[in-house]
């Protein structure tokens, strides 16, 4: 069995060292900045938003991380629907998502397999990522 604990921490400590380096910003507004910036050893970049959420981290999650029984289908119109393969544990589940296709098209709609992770640091912040195409045995 993969050991998606260790995937989660090895993740959620490569967001934070990438949380530290510079970013470049693609779009600001008065209540979110939207930044970007190059991820070593790929051709993508990674993208991250900031803003302030007038509601405790717990509530944030609960319309942010992937199920069927969570609010997330209310806003998210990319996503056909979820579910829940596997859970690991409070934090870590192995979810499968259907997304509509986009673009008038262009982009097909796909299936992808996540494992999702949220996690609390010991100074109160709040991690939460999805892995996709990460090995699940």
């Amino acid at each position: 069995m993969a050991d998606y604990a260790a995937q989660c921490d090895e993740t959620v400590e490569t967001l934070l060292r990438y949380s530290r380096e510079d970013w470049k910003v693609v779009k600001k507004s008065s209540d979110v900045t939207i930044a970007c910036q190059h991820i070593p050893g790929h051709t993508e970049r990674a993208y991250r938003g900031v803003g302030i959420v007038d509601a405790p981290p717990a509530q944030v999650l609960h319309y942010v991380i992937p199920s069927n029984d969570m609010p997330r289908k209310q806003w998210d119109t990319t996503t056909k629907e979820w579910k829940e393969i596997e859970r690991i544990d409070e934090n870590i589940s192995v979810v499968q998502s259907v997304t509509r296709a986009a673009m008038a098209g262009f982009i097909k709609g796909r299936d992808f397999v996540d494992l999702v992770c949220s996690k609390r640091l010991d100074d109160g912040t709040h991690v939460c990522t999805g892995l996709t195409n990460k090995k699940f045995t």
